[in-house]
């Protein structure tokens, strides 16, 4: 979860394909598929927490991941990462996607707000690290998150 994304319910917006999918036979099938999945994500969690270590690696990551119209949180992630790491054209790049994006549903258009915010400071790292600072804290605070026992660090290049 980008805690930038500032909700107020859990999302991982970085969808991958474990496995492919089995239809229901039988509870005892299920069951066993439900097993092997359970055990598969846990290790597959372990990967996404060397995947994502920091703030580089989440940026570089996100922004390595090809383009994919009507996927408006990937392209907003990618971009706000790689402005707060100190890239600022890419980060105009991803945004400008969002921007792109038909706002056919309300949520839509209000993460446009904000990606247009995000594309507009995107070249002042103070800017873009205050308005991710605040973004954090309001979502910390939906969320009942303890606060941290220190302030995040963002280091530019």
């Amino acid at each position: 979860m980008w805690l930038w994304q500032d909700l107020e319910h859990f999302a991982f917006d970085f969808a991958e394909q474990v496995r492919l999918s089995e239809d229901f036979r039988n509870e005892i099938q299920f069951g066993r598929v439900a097993s092997a999945l359970a055990d598969e994500a846990e290790r597959h969690i372990e990967g996404l927490r060397i995947k994502f270590g920091d703030l580089s690696q989440v940026a570089e990551r996100l922004i390595e991941r090809p383009a994919r119209r009507g996927y408006v949180w990937e392209s907003f992630h990618a971009g706000v990462a790689a402005a707060l790491v100190g890239r600022p054209e890419e980060a105009e790049v991803h945004l400008r996607r969002v921007l792109d994006e038909d706002p056919f549903a309300p949520w839509i258009a209000e993460v446009q707000q904000v990606a247009r915010h995000v594309h507009e400071v995107a070249h002042d790292s103070v800017a873009v690290r205050g308005w991710a600072a605040a973004a954090i804290a309001s979502c910390r605070r939906k969320l009942t998150l303890d606060e941290p026992a220190a302030p995040p660090v963002v280091l530019f290049p």
